[in-house]
């Protein structure tokens, strides 16, 4: 199976899994439960509510990256579907929660941003995207000697060359801080145009590990209870190559 295959079945699990449970919505309001919400929605992560019930979290994950995983401060975006079940607006504050107790599965991280430019499904209205700097650093140019002569080698004295960077720079953005309209979903996958990335991971994150993400919904200048919620790396949506010993082995 194709990257692209593999890509676009996870989108559609997360939208299919969202459609689901606005639908249900609906069938309530009108005094009916629709015949989906009464199906399991065929989504890998993890399934939340708000206490108040105005939130539902949907297919919340952090993306999968291999065997390998992430390394220590790196990032890792997290994909998930966000459901407005009211009747008008909602803001939500996405956060990390420091791990509670011992456990080595779960870790933390620095924080949690909105990257990328602010387009299509997962756009958040009201929240103005990223916008990198046009002006050129001071550093970055090169610029002529005091004098404003060449130097006694003929050629001209750069003194503000860039500094080549051991490790590459964390990803810019802004507060995960995201407003979804009424009875509206809000999906993030890491092939969205605007993501919701997890920034400077405190230690390796594999498969069987996950960090601890918070939600603070709004809604008309009342806050609701913090919803906390443990989420893991996510399940792979194929299964890893077997090497070709373990293949052999199978077959005698």
């Amino acid at each position: 199976m194709t990257r692209s295959m593999t890509v676009s079945r996870r989108a559609v699990r997360l939208a299919v899994g969202a459609a689901a449970v606005a639908l249900a919505v609906t069938g309530c309001s009108a005094g009916q439960i629709a015949e989906t919400a009464l199906k399991q929605a065929s989504v890998s992560g993890v399934t939340a509510n708000s206490a108040d019930g105005k939130l539902a979290v949907r297919g919340l994950a952090v993306a999968y990256e291999g065997v390998e995983g992430y390394a220590a401060g790196a990032s890792a975006p997290v994909e998930v579907a966000l459901v407005n079940q009211t009747g008008n607006p909602i803001t939500v504050v996405v956060g990390v929660a420091a791990p509670e107790g011992a456990d080595p599965t779960v870790i933390a991280a620095r924080q949690i941003l909105l990257t990328g430019a602010s387009t299509g499904a997962s756009a958040s209205p009201g929240v103005p995207s990223a916008t990198p700097s046009s002006s050129p650093a001071a550093s970055g140019s090169p610029s002529p000697n005091a004098t404003g002569s060449p130097n006694a080698t003929g050629s001209p004295t750069v003194t503000g060359s860039p500094t080549a960077s051991a490790t590459p720079a964390a990803p810019t953005g802004q507060p995960a801080q995201i407003t979804i309209p009424a009875s509206g979903i809000v999906t993030f996958t890491p092939e969205s145009a605007q993501k919701l990335s997890l920034v400077g991971l405190a230690a390796a994150l594999r498969s069987g590990m996950a960090v601890t993400l918070t939600f603070q919904v709004t809604q008309g200048g009342e806050t609701s209870p913090l919803l906390t919620v443990k989420t893991p790396v996510a399940i792979p949506l194929t299964p890893a190559p077997r090497e070709a010993g373990e293949a052999e082995e199978h077959h005698e």
